[in-house]
């Protein structure tokens, strides 16, 4: 049943700060990536309240403000955005 996936990346390890902190985000891609145990530690949204929320549940080290400073954390490599279509550039 899985072949139609593509296979996960030998390394697991590259840090993901991410961008959005709604449902796409939060129920979605963190759910997929704590199943494939890859390593987001930094999210930011519209409403930092949410961002911690998130950031709370799935284990996430740094809620941020905003998207600059998921930007400007040296740690993250990869960055993940998921925002409305309507704020997008």
């Amino acid at each position: 049943m899985s072949e139609h996936l593509a296979p996960l990346p030998r390394d697991l390890t590259p840090v993901i700060g991410c961008v959005g902190a709604g449902f796409i985000m939060a129920d979605c891609h963190l759910e997929a990536y704590g199943q494939a145990r890859f390593n987001p530690v930094a999210i930011a949204g519209r409403d930092f309240a949410k961002a911690q929320e998130v950031a709370k549940r799935h284990g996430i080290a740094n809620a941020y403000h905003t998207y600059q400073e998921v930007l400007d954390d040296e740690s993250v490599e990869v960055v993940d955005v998921a925002v409305p279509p309507d704020i997008q550039i």
